[in-house]
């Protein structure tokens, strides 16, 4: 009787309430649920947010975003300095403080390469800033907001690396969030199909071919749909769901996205699916299941230009947007080629699994052949576009093919903005080679005259628009940041692409960040960074290191 007396005032010592762990355990859980909550508002509001059409979409998106993370940035920072000194407190009451030069290596040893580069870059953008010319505030805007109607400057650099650090620290990393996505893409994707074919569900002002869906012109649509797009492919193509009403919206998003992908317009997104696909094909050549998974998918990809074909023959007049390339996917007998053969092998693969006899070693061949012949095409074409450039009509009937003619307007007008950016870093001395001209500030330097030639050359070719980037991300980067932010910004996508690649072998949703992290990097090749695709690849960038980290917390004085 008395041990159990003894025993049950122990249990009530254990139990006896500690008023500021509860304060730190609910400041934490508050911090979780902030990051959440900014998380779905740049999910599933920003994508539909405008005020008034497509007049002024950019600059709508931009103050969505800019605001909502500002405000709820406070709040934030409010419950996170709260939950610190608590901690501190704690750690004090616990003698953690005795070694404080231990702590901060055990605070070191926890951030990734990953995580070091996005420093590097956030500091980076800081003295590329302070050295800029264009602090001061100009006609077309200054280097801390950024281009007018563009505004990637200073303010939104920190912005997006306060975003990553939010995300892969803060977030509680659960399954729910990403599939948002889902239903909400798939919204964007029809309007954005659909509007291809002047079908226009929502009354949008100043409404032009060049405009999709509720993102904006075709490259900023383009730029969002290849993150969200292929890294729900990839995490398709992982997992198997067992609930058949799943598997039919799972397979109505993916037909509904190949078919927005090869009918938007930007070129930039058929080279991201012309690159990704291989790349997914390298990956399904291990295991039988994920190798019928990939034609699977590619099936979706050929019923999709199948019934695009089918529906631009019966309303010809209806489809707004040709192109040489879209009209190979989706106006040509290739769509019925592409369905038939895809079909094909699925149904072999199924005979064949069901003998336990498929040539895995065949189609592993023949995919390191096929990446062979690829990469052998893209030399052969590089060298022929050089010989037929200084040498006009030496290779006979190819010298008339436009694409092996590297000139201004090559790659609609990509060999203009090439050569820009190319220029804009060449006119730089020492210092600006390292650290760039300041954030955004491009357009501010072709603007300023300084090379009369090189503003002359972009007037001729866009006619008094304003050129604010090299339509080449990390070329942009290496004007604007110099050297050492190309070095931290390009380094930063590689090691979270490789880390998040690695690691989808057994987390499918980081392996489906990494998917979309390489997506956006190949389409950005020729492409550029804008507002709606920006907050949408730092926090993919942060899921993904989420994922791959044991703790979430950035600061854990324990």
């Amino acid at each position: 009787m008395g041990s159990h007396k003894v025993i049950s005032k122990k249990r009530k010592q254990k139990r006896k309430p500690d008023l500021l762990v509860d304060l730190s355990q609910l400041l934490e859980l508050g911090q979780h649920m902030i990051v959440t909550f900014y998380m779905l508002l740049m999910m599933v509001l920003l994508p539909f947010y405008y005020t008034d059409g497509y007049a002024q979409i950019g600059t709508d998106k931009y103050n969505f975003f800019y605001k909502g993370t500002c405000i709820v940035g406070i709040i934030f920072l409010i419950f996170w300095i709260s939950y610190l000194g608590i901690r501190a407190a704690l750690c004090k009451r616990e003698g953690g403080f005795k070694n404080i030069k231990a702590i901060l290596i055990q605070w070191y040893q926890k951030l990734s390469v990953t995580d070091l580069l996005v420093l590097g870059y956030a500091v980076i953008v800081i003295l590329s800033y302070l050295f800029s010319d264009y602090k001061a505030g100009t006609d077309w805007g200054d280097a801390y907001v950024g281009v007018n109607r563009w505004y990637l400057g200073l303010r939104t650099q920190l912005l997006l690396v306060a975003v990553y650090f939010a995300v892969s620290r803060f977030w509680q990393k659960n399954k729910w969030l990403p599939a948002i996505w889902i239903p909400v893409t798939l919204v964007v994707f029809a309007l954005g199909y659909l509007n291809r074919f002047e079908v226009r569900p929502m009354e949008m002002k100043n409404t032009t071919i060049e405009f999709l869906s509720t993102i904006g012109n075709m490259n900023w649509y383009c730029g969002y749909i290849v993150i969200i797009f292929f890294g729900g492919l990839y995490y398709l193509w992982t997992i198997s769901e067992e609930k058949p009403w799943i598997n039919a919206l799972l397979g109505v998003w993916m037909t509904v996205g190949f078919a927005t992908l090869v009918t938007q317009g930007s070129r930039s997104g058929v080279v991201a699916l012309a690159v990704m696909l291989p790349v997914l094909y390298l990956f399904s050549v291990k295991q039988e299941e994920k190798l019928l998974l990939f034609f699977a998918c590619c099936m979706s990809l050929g019923f999709a230009c199948m019934v695009t074909c089918f529906v631009r023959s019966f309303l010809p007049e209806r489809f707004n947007y040709e192109d040489g390339l879209t009209d190979l996917l989706t106006y040509s007998p290739l769509a019925f080629v592409l369905l038939g053969g895809t079909s094909a092998v699925c149904l072999l693969l199924v005979f064949w699994q069901k003998r336990g006899k498929t040539p895995m070693k065949a189609f592993r061949i023949l995919g390191y052949v096929g990446c062979g012949v690829a990469v052998l095409a893209i030399v052969v074409f590089v060298v022929l576009g050089l010989i037929n450039t200084a040498y006009p009509g030496s290779l006979g009937k190819l010298s008339q093919v436009s694409a092996l003619t590297f000139n201004k307007e090559w790659g609609s007008y990509r060999g203009a903005t090439w050569a820009a950016g190319v220029q804009c870093f060449g006119d730089q001395n020492f210092l600006r080679k390292l650290f760039g001209v300041g954030p955004d500030s491009m357009a501010f330097y072709i603007r300023s005259g300084a090379n009369p030639q090189l503003s002359e050359m972009i007037e001729e070719c866009f006619k008094g628009r304003a050129l604010t980037n090299a339509h080449c991300e990390w070329l942009t980067v290496l004007v604007n940041n110099g050297l050492l932010g190309m070095f931290c910004y390009a380094g930063l996508f590689v090691t979270a692409i490789v880390r998040f690649l690695k690691a989808g072998k057994t987390n499918p949703l980081a392996g489906a960040c990494g998917f979309a992290l390489l997506a956006y990097t190949v389409n950005n090749l020729f492409s550029f960074q804008q507002a709606m695709s920006a907050v949408t690849i730092f926090m993919v960038l942060g899921m993904g290191e989420a994922f791959v980290r044991k703790e979430n917390n950035l600061f854990f004085l324990k």
